[in-house]
């Protein structure tokens, strides 16, 4: 019996988009080389897919390092087992021999391929880089109050750069006791799209307040396409140097919920319709720590959420009490920040008296 396209649409739909996307794009380079090798495709044995991960973990650049890194050829593998599973044929993937292969891809590869980590946006630097961001001019100002609602809430919230990009006005309440109730509808874990609520709490300071960063942001974003009237709102929310998240003249009235929160803004000003994608908020993080004065080269957009994790973790938070806010579903992941950006917490070496 053949699988109907409804099928195939469900079928499709138990990943993201991109992932699909990427699976395709993998596919068609998996192929390409079968075509040059006189190799079958589908199904491949496991020789020959052996032979596909060896011939590609062996290319090195102009530095000897790997071309292609572990992670990459894994997905690779992936790829090729999901048009496998596709089709109804068991996954080439899964032979013990190409397991073998792939894990001493992996010892070798990685060691002459080390993970680049992004550097930590840690809490003083992020209020430092805040502090130099404000402005109260138009059209920066616009950028301004943007760029300070996205940095706050990368952080507070610990988001990801794709959950960022995905957010819409009416995915944050504001509530009197916790600040700010965020709803992630999709996220890297939770690919069921169960959904899950987030807490952005006041901050004690307004430069790195969420809520007030929100409540500056949304009334520029209240302000429409009349340029005066979101210069005029510029200035407002620039104008004082105090708490404005419990301000009812900054209250939003027009919004439509289903807009991106996080949109992308032109050089002139003008609010535009798409959503931030996460490269955009990459270049956001980058822009505005070159503007401070720090490394821009060491940030990137997963360097609030590290930040989070980090400044979590040093002031005594547990694991449990990270992945909360987090949402990670192992608690070695958060090891890991700890291990990487914080050595010292919980080290003996710390008792040693020297």
């Amino acid at each position: 019996m053949a699988v109907s396209a409804e099928a195939i649409v469900y079928a499709q739909g138990a990943l993201a988009p991109s992932t699909w996307a990427a699976y395709t794009a993998d596919w068609a380079r998996f192929t390409r080389w079968c075509q040059d090798q006189g190799v079958d495709p589908l199904p491949v044995g496991p020789a020959a897919l052996v032979e596909y991960i060896a011939s590609h973990a062996k290319l090195v650049d102009v530095d000897g390092r790997p071309t292609y890194s572990p992670a990459t050829i894994s997905r690779w593998i992936s790829s090729i087992n999901a048009v496998h599973s596709r089709e109804g044929m068991a996954a080439p993937g899964a032979h013990p021999q190409v397991k073998v292969v792939l894990a001493g891809v992996r010892r070798l590869s990685g060691a002459a391929r080390p993970t680049r980590r992004v550097a930590p946006l840690m809490r003083d630097d992020l209020a430092h880089v805040l502090e130099v961001a404000r402005e109260g001019t138009y059209p920066g100002g616009v950028h301004a109050a943007r760029d300070a609602c996205l940095l706050l809430f990368g952080f507070v919230g610990a988001f990801r750069r794709e959950e960022l990009s995905r957010l819409r006005v009416a995915d944050v309440t504001r509530h009197r006791d916790d600040g700010l109730h965020v709803k992630v509808r999709r996220s890297k874990t939770d690919q069921e799209s169960r959904g899950a609520v987030k807490a952005l709490p006041y901050g004690q300071r307004p430069i790195t307040c969420a809520p007030c960063a929100f409540v500056r942001w949304v009334h520029v974003l209240d302000a429409g396409h009349d340029r005066a009237q979101v210069m005029a709102a510029v200035f407002e929310v620039a104008g004082g140097a105090g708490h404005v998240c419990r301000a009812p003249e900054f209250e939003a009235h027009s919004l439509d919920g289903d807009r991106p929160l996080f949109p992308v803004v032109h050089r002139s000003g003008r609010v535009q319709p798409d959503a931030m994608g996460g490269h955009g908020v990459n270049l956001v993080v980058k822009r505005r720590t070159m503007a401070a004065g720090l490394d821009a080269s060491r940030f990137g957009g997963h360097s609030m959420r590290a930040g989070f994790v980090t400044q979590a973790v040093r002031a005594g938070a547990s694991s449990l009490e990270v992945m909360r806010q987090t949402q990670h579903t192992n608690p070695a992941t958060v090891a890991v920040y700890s291990r990487d950006n914080d050595p010292l917490a919980g080290n003996a070496v710390t008792r040693l008296g020297l």
